[in-house]
Protein backbone atom coordinates (compact mmCIF):
# COMPACT_ATOMS: atom_id res chain seq x y z
CA UNK A 1 0.00 0.00 0.00
CA UNK A 2 2.79 2.45 0.81
CA UNK A 3 4.26 1.94 -2.65
CA UNK A 4 0.97 2.86 -4.32
CA UNK A 5 0.77 5.96 -2.16
CA UNK A 6 4.25 7.09 -3.32
CA UNK A 7 3.34 6.58 -6.97
CA UNK A 8 0.14 8.55 -6.47
CA UNK A 9 2.04 11.39 -4.80
CA UNK A 10 4.61 11.39 -7.61
CA UNK A 11 1.86 11.29 -10.23
CA UNK A 12 0.12 14.20 -8.49
CA UNK A 13 3.41 16.13 -8.41
CA UNK A 14 3.92 15.54 -12.15
CA UNK A 15 0.36 16.71 -12.84
CA UNK A 16 0.91 19.92 -10.83
CA UNK A 17 4.23 20.54 -12.62
CA UNK A 18 2.63 20.02 -16.06
CA UNK A 19 -0.28 22.29 -15.16
CA UNK A 20 2.08 25.00 -13.89
CA UNK A 21 4.23 24.79 -17.06
CA UNK A 22 1.14 24.88 -19.27
CA UNK A 23 -0.27 27.86 -17.37
CA UNK A 24 3.06 29.72 -17.61
CA UNK A 25 3.30 29.06 -21.37
CA UNK A 26 -0.28 30.25 -21.83
CA UNK A 27 0.34 33.46 -19.89
CA UNK A 28 3.56 34.17 -21.82
CA UNK A 29 1.80 33.60 -25.15
CA UNK A 30 -1.03 35.91 -24.12
CA UNK A 31 1.38 38.63 -23.00
CA UNK A 32 3.32 38.31 -26.28
CA UNK A 33 0.18 38.60 -28.41
CA UNK A 34 -1.33 41.41 -26.34
CA UNK A 35 1.89 43.39 -26.69
CA UNK A 36 1.45 43.31 -30.47
CA UNK A 37 -2.27 44.18 -30.60
CA UNK A 38 -3.06 47.52 -32.20
CA UNK A 39 -3.10 49.62 -35.34
CA UNK A 40 0.18 49.62 -37.27
CA UNK A 41 1.64 51.21 -40.39
CA UNK A 42 4.92 51.40 -42.24
CA UNK A 43 6.72 50.91 -45.53
CA UNK A 44 8.38 48.01 -47.33
CA UNK A 45 11.00 47.95 -50.07
CA UNK A 46 11.44 45.00 -52.44
CA UNK A 47 13.78 43.87 -55.19
CA UNK A 48 13.12 41.17 -57.77
CA UNK A 49 14.50 37.65 -57.35
CA UNK A 50 12.70 35.91 -60.21
CA UNK A 51 9.85 36.46 -62.63
CA UNK A 52 8.20 34.11 -65.11
CA UNK A 53 5.53 35.29 -67.55
CA UNK A 54 3.25 33.14 -69.72
CA UNK A 55 0.58 34.07 -72.23
CA UNK A 56 -2.56 31.98 -71.70
CA UNK A 57 -4.63 30.69 -74.68
CA UNK A 58 -7.51 33.09 -73.86
CA UNK A 59 -5.22 36.15 -74.09
CA UNK A 60 -4.63 36.64 -70.37
CA UNK A 61 -1.10 36.96 -69.04
CA UNK A 62 0.07 34.98 -66.01
CA UNK A 63 3.13 36.24 -64.12
CA UNK A 64 4.79 34.47 -61.20
CA UNK A 65 7.14 36.66 -59.19
CA UNK A 66 9.43 36.26 -56.19
CA UNK A 67 10.74 39.38 -54.42
CA UNK A 68 12.75 39.97 -51.28
CA UNK A 69 13.05 43.08 -49.17
CA UNK A 70 12.70 44.83 -45.87
CA UNK A 71 9.68 45.92 -43.86
CA UNK A 72 9.85 48.98 -41.62
CA UNK A 73 7.22 49.96 -39.07
CA UNK A 74 6.26 53.48 -38.05
CA UNK A 75 6.23 54.36 -34.35
CA UNK A 76 7.76 52.90 -31.22
CA UNK A 77 6.91 49.30 -30.40
CA UNK A 78 5.77 48.39 -33.91
CA UNK A 79 6.18 44.58 -34.05
CA UNK A 80 6.64 44.73 -37.84
CA UNK A 81 9.69 47.00 -37.79
CA UNK A 82 12.96 45.70 -39.26
CA UNK A 83 11.75 42.47 -40.87
CA UNK A 84 13.47 40.69 -43.74
CA UNK A 85 10.71 39.44 -46.05
CA UNK A 86 10.31 37.18 -49.09
CA UNK A 87 7.09 37.21 -51.14
CA UNK A 88 5.78 34.99 -53.92
CA UNK A 89 2.87 36.11 -56.04
CA UNK A 90 0.84 35.14 -59.08
CA UNK A 91 -0.70 37.92 -61.14
CA UNK A 92 -3.28 37.42 -63.88
CA UNK A 93 -3.79 40.31 -66.30
CA UNK A 94 -6.89 40.24 -68.52
CA UNK A 95 -6.55 40.22 -72.31
CA UNK A 96 -7.47 43.94 -72.32
CA UNK A 97 -4.23 44.62 -70.40
CA UNK A 98 -6.02 46.64 -67.73
CA UNK A 99 -7.89 44.31 -65.39
CA UNK A 100 -5.64 42.44 -63.02
CA UNK A 101 -5.83 40.12 -60.02
CA UNK A 102 -2.93 39.19 -57.74
CA UNK A 103 -2.60 36.43 -55.15
CA UNK A 104 0.36 35.58 -52.95
CA UNK A 105 2.04 35.06 -49.63
CA UNK A 106 4.99 36.49 -47.72
CA UNK A 107 7.10 35.29 -44.87
CA UNK A 108 9.27 37.55 -42.76
CA UNK A 109 11.87 37.14 -40.03
CA UNK A 110 12.88 39.61 -37.35
CA UNK A 111 16.31 39.81 -35.71
CA UNK A 112 15.32 37.11 -33.20
CA UNK A 113 14.19 34.86 -36.10
CA UNK A 114 10.51 35.08 -35.11
CA UNK A 115 8.51 34.19 -38.23
CA UNK A 116 5.52 36.13 -39.57
CA UNK A 117 3.42 34.82 -42.51
CA UNK A 118 0.73 36.66 -44.49
CA UNK A 119 -1.37 35.96 -47.55
CA UNK A 120 -2.61 38.67 -49.86
CA UNK A 121 -5.14 39.29 -52.59
CA UNK A 122 -4.63 42.48 -54.58
CA UNK A 123 -4.05 45.23 -51.97
CA UNK A 124 -5.51 43.36 -48.97
CA UNK A 125 -3.40 41.17 -46.65
CA UNK A 126 -4.15 38.92 -43.70
CA UNK A 127 -2.04 37.21 -41.07
CA UNK A 128 -1.80 33.45 -41.52
CA UNK A 129 0.45 32.63 -38.58
CA UNK A 130 3.79 33.04 -36.95
CA UNK A 131 6.19 32.08 -34.21
CA UNK A 132 7.59 33.86 -31.16
CA UNK A 133 6.11 37.34 -30.82
CA UNK A 134 3.86 36.66 -33.84
CA UNK A 135 2.40 33.37 -32.49
CA UNK A 136 -1.40 33.51 -32.24
CA UNK A 137 -1.60 36.96 -33.82
CA UNK A 138 -4.68 37.71 -35.97
CA UNK A 139 -5.42 40.63 -38.26
CA UNK A 140 -4.76 42.16 -41.62
CA UNK A 141 -4.77 45.36 -43.59
CA UNK A 142 -4.04 47.03 -46.90
CA UNK A 143 -1.09 48.15 -49.01
CA UNK A 144 -0.52 50.96 -51.49
CA UNK A 145 2.18 51.17 -54.15
CA UNK A 146 4.28 54.31 -53.64
CA UNK A 147 7.29 53.86 -55.95
CA UNK A 148 8.63 51.64 -58.73
CA UNK A 149 12.16 51.45 -60.15
CA UNK A 150 13.40 50.38 -63.61
CA UNK A 151 15.11 47.28 -62.15
CA UNK A 152 11.71 45.89 -61.05
CA UNK A 153 12.04 47.01 -57.43
CA UNK A 154 9.23 48.83 -55.70
CA UNK A 155 8.11 50.37 -52.43
CA UNK A 156 4.75 50.12 -50.70
CA UNK A 157 3.10 51.67 -47.70
CA UNK A 158 1.12 49.32 -45.51
CA UNK A 159 -1.33 49.60 -42.64
CA UNK A 160 -3.28 47.13 -40.59
CA UNK A 161 -4.75 46.03 -37.30
CA UNK A 162 -3.73 43.11 -35.13
CA UNK A 163 -5.56 41.45 -32.26
CA UNK A 164 -4.77 38.63 -29.82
Amino acid sequence: MARCHIIDEWGEHKMKTRFTALLAASVLATISVQAAAGDWAGKAYYGPVSEETSKLPDGRTLTRTVVTGYVYGDGAGNPFDMLQQTCSSTTVVAANGKDMEQFGHCDALDAKLDLFVISFHNDDWRIEGGTGKFAGMKGGGTTRLIQTWPNGGYAISWSGTTAP
